[in-house]
């Protein structure tokens, strides 16, 4: 068992296992989407959609008249951008048949875009960074003559201001042609963003909108975009969500239904049970890290720490060694009996506060395949019942939904390997492969 789990280390390595959510938008090209998280929400709300192939083409640039229907389905929400109309753009190139006239019409009226000297507006023509930036903070409430958005000098002062409310940082070329991705992820931004107002015609009598019952996105006095009740007010945020293993991310609802779960990224990612020091060093730490500010999940269940468990430079202690005497059993599942192979163990860091999971992989087999009319799932059972290890806690049982697999790949005696949470029953299931031969002999015990 202990070879066969060291061959899973390999596995693991290339196995993701971060979560999708069923009600998240899947387009083809989702492989290819760095900011999924941001595309997924703003395809929910009807904000950005896809193409007639089913992709969402995120390296594609954004035209001006693309941007003009994002700006409205953010002000108005969809549902009321759809049915603007226009009899006359003012511009040459943009007829009232042209699909982006009522979009380009209503931004014109409002002062968020201009066109050219002979009239035009280009509206296939890319749009620039700055420019899409200035856009999105015309739709939180700057006003572009008060905050210096025309003239010389327009691109800095734009690029200033969304800096410092969080839209970009400082890496950000504002000069450069937005992506359709980037611009999903700009447009997420400002979601999150607070709404500013102005109580004169000067800079300093802009001043945030505030309310004490808005609080779908931040805890906090301000009105984010999304919480104004003109906006989205049911999309929520649940930025203290922990999945079933434990690792902290974000859980995004819309009107009650979820849009998706996107974990955090982990700092540091090893395959075998690792040392405290070694995670110190990789964290670049200056100073330990107490048992009080570590959280350890070991497939999904906390784990009691030991009272002299830190994170230091000098504490050679492994992971599983970390754990408190009288709560062993979950030390096993990370160090397998001393081999310490075939489990993930991920490493966030929030500050001086540092969260672990450790996830184990276990061998198995695919029991049966059941093809009810709700949809085709596998039920998994583990291939070794003899060994607490390398097993989880739980008692098999092909009754229980805890062993199920909804996946539309394997066949029944398929060998697999999968992650199993305590409290969430099967996470994943990954196929291996199999070998038939001769054996020609056995040690004992192994």
């Amino acid at each position: 068992m202990k070879k066969f789990l060291s061959l899973l280390l390999a596995l693991a390595m290339a196995f993701s296992l971060v979560t999708f959510s069923a009600g998240a938008a899947e387009f083809t090209d989702s492989s290819s989407i760095q900011y999924k998280d941001a595309v997924d929400v703003i395809a929910a709300l009807n904000i950005m959609g896809g193409y007639n192939d089913g992709s969402f083409g995120p390296a594609n640039y954004l035209s001006r008249g693309a941007a003009s229907k994002i700006i409205c389905n953010l002000s108005l929400t969809p549902s009321i951008a759809d049915s603007i109309t226009a009899g006359s753009t003012r511009f040459t190139d943009v007829p009232s048949t042209s699909s982006y006239s009522g979009y380009v019409a209503w931004c014109y009226n409002r002062n968020i875009v201009s066109g050219y000297s002979d009239g035009s507006f280009h509206p296939y023509d890319r749009l620039s960074g700055n420019a899409y930036l200035k856009m999105l903070l015309g739709v939180l409430g700057y006003d572009q003559n008060i905050e210096g958005y025309s003239g010389t000098g327009w691109a800095n002062n734009v690029r200033i201001q969304a800096q410092q409310i969080g839209l970009i940082d400082a890496s950000f070329n504002g000069s450069d042609p937005v992506t359709r991705e980037m611009a999903a992820q700009l447009a997420f931004l400002t979601l999150q963003a607070d709404e500013v107002e102005y109580s004169g015609t000067t800079r300093n009598s802009r001043q945030y909108k505030t309310s004490t019952s808005a609080a779908s996105i931040n805890s906090d006095n301000h009105i984010q975009f999304a919480e104004d009740p003109q906006h989205f007010p049911g999309l929520k945020k649940e930025s203290g969500y922990k999945d079933a293993f434990g690792r902290p991310g974000t859980r995004w609802t819309l009107n009650g239904s979820e849009v998706g779960v996107y974990l955090n990224s982990a700092n540091r990612d090893y395959y075998t049970d690792v040392a405290a020091s070694r995670i110190y060093s990789d964290l670049n730490l200056s100073g330990q890290i107490a048992a009080a500010n570590i959280t350890l999940y070991v497939n999904g269940e906390e784990a009691k720490l030991a009272s002299d468990a830190v994170i230091s430079s000098s504490n050679s202690k492994t992971v599983s060694q970390l754990i408190d005497a009288s709560d062993s059993a979950k030390a096993q599942k990370i160090n397998n009996n001393g081999n310490g192979d075939g489990v993930e163990i991920q490493v966030f860091r929030n500050g001086s506060a540092v969260t672990i999971t450790a996830i184990t992989y276990y061998p198995g087999v695919i029991n049966s395949v059941e093809t009810p009319a709700s949809g085709r799932y596998v039920v998994v059972k583990p291939a070794d019942g003899t060994d607490g290890a390398n097993t989880p806690n739980a008692a098999f049982s092909a009754s229980s939904s805890n062993w199920r697999y909804t996946t539309s790949a394997f066949s029944a005696g398929d060998p697999v390997a999968y992650t199993y949470a305590e409290n969430g029953g099967i996470q994943n299931v990954i196929a291996l492969n199999s070998r038939t031969g001769t054996l020609n002999g056995k040690t004992s015990g192994s």
